[in-house]
């Protein structure tokens, strides 16, 4: 199977958050870090988390 690097980072950053839960809340530097990955990518699209979608 073949991952776009976006879905390739996608995965390792989550793969971090889990192995790294018990710790609270983490920085996307700190995982880009951990990952040697640039901190500059982003991943997230849409809402940011934690806020509410537009009303329909």
């Amino acid at each position: 199977m073949k991952l776009s690097t976006r879905s390739r980072y996608g995965t390792r950053m989550m793969l971090d958050l889990a192995e790294h839960h018990d710790t609270g809340p983490v920085r996307k530097k700190e995982i880009a870090e951990r990952q040697d990955i640039s901190g500059n990518t982003s991943i997230t699209r849409g809402n940011p988390p934690g806020s509410r979608p537009p009303p329909d």
